[in-house]
């Protein structure tokens, strides 16, 4: 009999974004019948790093079939958080 290796959500999110040092803070959040959700952070808008960001979230795509995912994106430019978005779910990491 053959073992497959589920692979967490959490756990690749985390491990994709944690390298890009562009990337302040990533929650994810369970989104109900629609699957999950990614808030990824960034401090200030460099369209490099995003498109570093959104190639990075078809990786995750590509490693977590079957699974629905929406990724959000969100530039402080200087700006708390809090005053931009109230995130929600699980923080997976934080810079």
């Amino acid at each position: 009999m053959a073992t497959y290796a589920i692979a967490n959500p959490a756990s690749v999110v985390r491990d994709v974004f944690v390298d890009v040092a562009e990337v302040e803070q990533v929650f994810l959040s369970n989104d109900g019948d629609r699957g999950i959700a990614a808030l990824i952070v960034i401090g200030e808008k460099n369209y490099d790093v995003l498109q570093h960001i959104f190639d990075l979230e078809s990786n995750i795509i590509k490693a977590l079939p079957g699974t629905p995912i929406n990724f959000d994106v969100v530039i402080r430019d200087g700006r708390p958080l809090g005053e931009i978005v109230n995130p929600r779910g699980r923080l997976l990491f934080q810079r």
